[in-house]
C-alpha cells in the first residue's frame, strides 16, 4: 500500500515560480516580436521611399543635364548675336567712312529710291518732250549719286540682312529661354519631392533605431527569462528525482517489512504443518504462494 506523500516546499515553490516567469515569458516574446514586425515593416516602408528618392534625384538630374546643354546653346545663340552685332558695327563705321570720304550727307537707300522712282515715271507717264528731257537729266544726276552710293547701297543691304539674322537668333534664343525656364520648374519639382521623401526617411530611420532598440530589449529579457527559467526547471528535475528516490527508498523498505511479515507467518505455518496443527484459512494461502 502506498503511503501520502507531502509535496515538497521547495517543489511547490519551483513550479509556482515556473508557471510565473512562463506567463511573463510569453507577455515579453509577445511584445517582442510586435517590435520585430513594426521595424520591419518600417524597414519595407524606408526601403520604398529610397526608391523614390533615388527615382527623383534621377529625374532632377537628368533635367538639370538637360538644362546645362540647352543653356550652352543659348550661349552659342549669344555669342553669334554678339558677333553679328560687332559685324554690324564695323559696317556702320564702314558706311561713315565711305560717306565721309565721298562727301555723301543723303541717305543712300533715300537715293537708289529716288532713282527708282524717277525711273518709274519716266516709265508709265505721258511726258512732254521738255519734261521728258528734263526728267532725264534728273534720271542722270540720280544715277550719278547712285553710283556714288552704289557700294554703300550694297552694305547697307547686309546690314538689313544682319538685323534680321539677329532678329532671328534673338527669337530662337528666347524659344529656348523658355525652354530652360519650364525644364527648370520640373527640375526645382522633383528636388522638392525629394527633399520631402528624404525627410520621411529620415523620420522613419528614428522610429526604425527605436523598435530596433526596443525589440534588442525585449530580445535580451527573453534570454534572461529563458536562463533562468532553464535553471528552475533543471532545479525541478533534480529535487523531483530525489523525491523519487527517496519514494522508492520508502517503497523498498515498506515491501522489505511486508515480505518479512510473510516469511515469519509462511514459516510459522510450515511449523504448524509439521506438527500437524490446525491450519487457518490465511497459513494455506501462505503455503500455496
Amino acid at each position: 500500500m502506498d503511503m501520502p506523500t507531502e509535496q515538497n516546499p521547495d517543489l511547490e515553490r519551483c513550479e509556482a515560480e515556473i508557471v510565473q516567469l512562463k506567463e511573463k515569458y510569453n507577455l515579453l516574446y509577445r511584445e517582442k516580436e510586435e517590435w520585430a514586425k513594426k521595424k520591419s515593416e518600417i524597414s519595407k516602408e524606408i526601403v520604398e521611399l529610397i526608391r523614390e528618392v533615388k527615382r527623383f534625384k534621377q529625374s532632377r538630374n537628368s533635367f538639370n543635364s538637360h538644362i546645362k546643354e540647352l543653356k550652352q546653346q543659348r550661349d552659342s545663340y549669344n555669342e553669334k548675336i554678339k558677333q553679328v552685332l560687332e559685324v554690324i558695327k564695323l559696317l556702320n563705321n564702314q558706311i561713315k567712312q565711305m560717306k565721309k570720304n565721298a562727301g555723301i550727307k543723303e541717305d543712300p537707300m533715300r537715293v537708289k529710291e529716288k532713282l527708282d522712282k524717277l525711273n518709274t515715271r519716266l516709265e508709265t507717264e505721258a511726258l512732254s518732250f521738255a519734261k521728258e528731257k528734263e526728267l532725264m537729266k534728273q534720271i542722270k544726276d540720280a544715277r550719278k549719286e547712285f553710283d556714288q552710293v552704289k557700294e554703300i547701297t550694297k552694305i547697307c543691304e547686309k546690314i538689313e540682312e544682319e538685323k534680321q539674322n539677329v532678329k532671328k537668333i534673338k527669337h530662337e534664343a528666347k524659344e529656348l529661354h523658355n525652354k530652360i525656364q519650364q525644364i527648370a520648374k520640373r527640375s526645382e519639382e522633383r528636388h522638392l519631392q525629394l527633399l520631402e521623401q528624404s525627410k520621411k526617411v529620415d523620420a522613419l530611420k528614428i522610429k526604425e533605431e527605436e523598435a530596433s532598440k526596443n525589440f534588442l530589449q525585449k530580445k535580451e529579457e527573453c534570454a534572461k527569462l529563458e536562463s533562468v527559467l532553464k535553471d528552475d526547471l533543471q532545479k525541478t528535475t533534480e529535487i523531483k528525482k530525489k523525491e523519487k528516490k527517496k519514494r522508492d527508498k520508502i517503497k523498498k523498505k515498506e515491501k522489505e517489512k511486508v515480505e518479512k511479515v510473510i516469511g515469519d507467518k509462511k514459516k510459522i505455518a510450515e511449523e504448524k504443518l509439521k506438527k500437524g496443527e490446525k491450519l487457518t484459512r490465511d497459513d494455506i494461502i501462505l503455503l500455496q504462494g
